[in-house]
């Protein structure tokens, strides 16, 4: 098992007990909640996988997702961030257009609400937040 408390800290290094994401998988895979594919093992266009995690993301726990919307959150945190200075210049960056980006995002902040919701947690709200950023550029 990865070392919680330097890869998370202690809040998650806490609930590691509780948490399926943390709990059920090996290192590499205990971030993410799944076993995500190296470059090699990639299968599917860009919108079959961003599909099979939405539909993941629906399944876990609370505090998976939570763990979960932490790393979209700075995901598109960091994405606002380059925004400023490179503009739409961002775009360019990805595989798939700006319009399936935002789908992506958006599509994972409703899975978040699906089943065991996370949507009062202050990590969704600032996620909600980053995410009409986002979509306003």
């Amino acid at each position: 098992m990865l070392d919680c408390n330097l890869s998370f800290g202690v809040k998650i290094y806490q609930c590691k007990g509780k948490c399926q994401c943390l709990k059920e998988y090996s290192d590499s895979e205990a971030r993410w909640g799944y076993k995500k594919k190296d470059n090699a093992d990639k299968k599917g266009t860009w919108k079959e996988r961003k599909l099979h995690t939405i539909q993941h993301l629906c399944l876990l726990d609370k505090p998976s997702k939570i763990i979960s919307c932490c790393d979209k959150l700075h995901n598109a945190q960091s994405m606002n961030i380059d925004y400023m200075f490179v503009g739409d210049e961002l775009w360019c960056r990805f595989n798939a257009t700006k319009s399936a980006i935002f789908w992506y995002y958006q599509s994972c902040l409703d899975a978040y609400k699906t089943r065991v919701s996370i949507e009062e947690s202050k990590v969704f709200a600032l996620y909600r937040r980053e995410i009409e950023i986002l979509c306003s550029h």
